[in-house]
């Protein structure tokens, strides 16, 4: 072993030198003990270069293209009910310029709700803002960030007390790309509205009306809540926002208000809105319908007060 190790001091004595040479370290070897050259420079840039290569691993890749193998990883642990490692696959994805599958991020994202994980939903949506920041969402990337912030904002409300509307708020306002988010709204509403944040729902529908325009389910939602706490002035109020946004009634919305009224003993009143409603759209609510309406107001009229709903 001698004379290889005098023979390759000789070949590196004669090879001709470099502006930079490579730092050497004197190492023992394992097997025999005696002392060896290792070029730890050299070895040193190699690991750089493939860690640098690593980084960028999915830069040349075309944005539409979804890598395989992170993507099912994430599907794989969001299934089994393990998000903060298929979050971790996730933030490494990205930092090295890659997007997973829509499939694989709709697991990701139901498995940090089922977890109720608002912290890692937080941090979905600031990679999500940021990647769409650089490049316009598709409708399906669009429905997909509904769905994110939907989830988002259920997780604020049932994990902050008091609610923070304010932050609620600042994220109904991140959807001006979307279009249209009414379904965001009325998934808050409905959420505030079981949780008893009468005056929390109320700001969040006049920030609705001013945004978009609300619609039968919006309607429906603030409706039956003035039902069940057997608020007529709120019943009639909405009734007439439905007039001045163009929203027309339906066979729910109506049964509601009809219901309501006559067990409050309004039955001239609910009568009026029977015409009122058929006048509007007789196509929905029909001759038939109408007279339904009319027979249950005649027959709630003629029960004995005692048997009327308090």
């Amino acid at each position: 072993m001698q004379h290889v190790r005098v023979l390759n001091l000789f070949i590196n004595s004669i090879i001709p030198t470099i502006k930079t040479q490579p730092r050497k370290t004197i190492t023992a070897c394992i097997g025999c003990g005696r002392f060896q050259i290792n070029r730890y420079q050299s070895n040193q840039s190699h690991l750089a270069d493939s860690t640098a290569n690593n980084t960028k691993k999915y830069t040349t890749v075309h944005e539409n293209q979804r890598p395989a193998e992170p993507s099912i990883a994430i599907l794989k642990l969001a299934t089994q009910g393990r998000p903060n490692e298929a979050l971790a696959i996730y933030l490494k994805l990205l930092d090295q310029e890659g997007f997973p599958s829509r499939e694989a991020l709709y697991q990701l994202l139901r498995s940090l709700y089922c977890s109720n994980n608002l912290i890692g939903m937080y941090a979905v949506r600031d990679t999500l803002i940021s990647y769409f920041r650089k490049r316009q969402p598709s409708k399906r990337n669009t429905r997909m960030l509904i769905y994110m912030y939907t989830m988002l904002i259920e997780l604020i409300t049932n994990n902050t007390r008091p609610v923070d509307i304010r932050a609620i708020t600042e994220l109904c306002k991140e959807l001006k790309y979307s279009g249209n988010h009414i379904v965001l709204y009325n998934n808050l509403i409905k959420g505030l509205l079981e949780l008893r944040k009468l005056n929390a729902a109320e700001e969040m529908f006049a920030e609705l009306v001013k945004n978009t325009k609300p619609t039968q389910v919006t309607f429906g939602i603030m409706m039956k809540d003035a039902a069940r706490r057997k608020d007529i002035p709120r019943l009639i109020k909405y009734l007439d926002l439905m007039e001045q946004n163009k929203v027309n009634p339906d066979y729910a919305i109506v049964s509601i208000l009809v219901t309501a009224l006559c067990d409050e003993g309004e039955f001239d009143r609910a009568k009026e809105i029977v015409e009122r409603t058929y006048k509007l759209d007789r196509y929905l609510v029909g001759s038939r319908f109408r007279l339904q309406l009319l027979n249950l107001i005649q027959y709630k009229r003629a029960r004995p007060i005692h048997n009327r709903k308090k």
